[in-house]
């Protein structure tokens, strides 16, 4: 099993590209997806990929679970989603931080520069700075990424977009992107080979962004009040937008770079039938694995 893009849309008037990712072999239906992604996600295999780990140990895998779980066994789980997701706006939302690469690394053969999910975050934690940083080795570009898990589609990618568009928030993204590159060897060969700095050891943020980076948003949410056809119609994605003058003007104010930033933004989506039955699958198999690996 893997993620497939969908569909895939690009935007003529801005170039950004919006599009839907699906699961092979998996109907393209929201609770057919919703109870396939969560044995697709905790698998082995991208649990070593998400937290960047190769050491598969029972003692690691019950850690690795544990990030996905509450710190004491919860009896209903539904119960605890529910009362959680009020509680705290932020509950459960790094479960799109940690699809996110898996999505990209399936769809486009990106990696990773760090984990993606730190293994002693709580389940209500959040970052500040970007959401993942990615490579893609092939094509020679560095993807700096923004992940959300919100019921609303609509609102999804606009906060995706907004975090793309405000100061603070992309200035402290770039910078993360820029510091994560310089201690990982292979991103910072390649950066140096992008930029024409092979002779130098290091390059400073604004040679750094002399090259062009890639903008990637990835979205969770409920169908609801979509349907399916309704992903099929060729002006689906007319109604979301970024301001590109916004974004530019933004980025230039605070760094010294050339005449034309050069940027791209790819947005994928994802929908399931229910955000808190979906959490609830995710917490119910984690916890489960968790007891099982502890007890080996």
């Amino acid at each position: 099993m893997k993620f497939l893009k969908h569909k895939s849309v690009i935007q003529k008037s801005t170039n950004d590209t919006f599009g839907s990712v699906c699961l092979e072999s998996v109907l393209f239906k929201p609770l057919d997806i919703q109870n396939n992604l969560t044995n697709y996600i905790l698998s082995k295999e991208n649990l070593s990929f998400i937290f960047d780990d190769d050491d598969l140990s029972n003692e690691n895998l019950a850690n690795m679970y544990l990030r996905f779980s509450p710190p004491m066994h919860v009896d209903n789980v539904k119960q605890y989603v529910t009362k959680s997701l009020t509680d705290h706006h932020s509950f459960y939302s790094f479960l799109a931080e940690a699809i996110l690469p898996i999505v990209y690394r399936d769809v486009y053969g990106c990696k990773l520069v760090h984990a993606a999910i730190d293994i002693n975050d709580t389940l209500i934690d959040v970052k500040t700075g970007p959401d993942d940083c990615l490579v893609d080795f092939t094509k020679g570009k560095i993807i700096l990424s923004e992940a959300k898990f919100i019921p609303s589609l609509k609102t999804c990618i606009a906060k995706i977009t907004d975090d793309f568009c405000k100061k603070d928030s992309i200035i402290n993204k770039l910078d993360g992107l820029y510091r994560s590159s310089l201690v990982n060897s292979d991103t910072k060969i390649l950066i140096l080979q992008n930029i024409g700095k092979t002779q130098y050891k290091s390059y400073d943020i604004s040679e750094f962004l002399s090259q062009e980076i890639i903008l990637c948003g990835f979205a969770i949410h409920e169908l609801a009040p979509y349907k399916l056809e309704d992903f099929e119609k060729e002006d689906f994605y007319n109604e979301f937008k970024v301001d590109h003058d916004k974004l530019a003007n933004k980025i230039k104010k605070e760094f010294t770079l050339p005449a034309e930033f050069k940027y791209k933004i790819v947005i994928f989506h994802l929908f399931v039938d229910s955000k808190i039955d979906s959490i609830t699958n995710f917490i119910s198999k984690a916890q489960s694995l968790k007891e099982f690996y502890e007890k080996l």
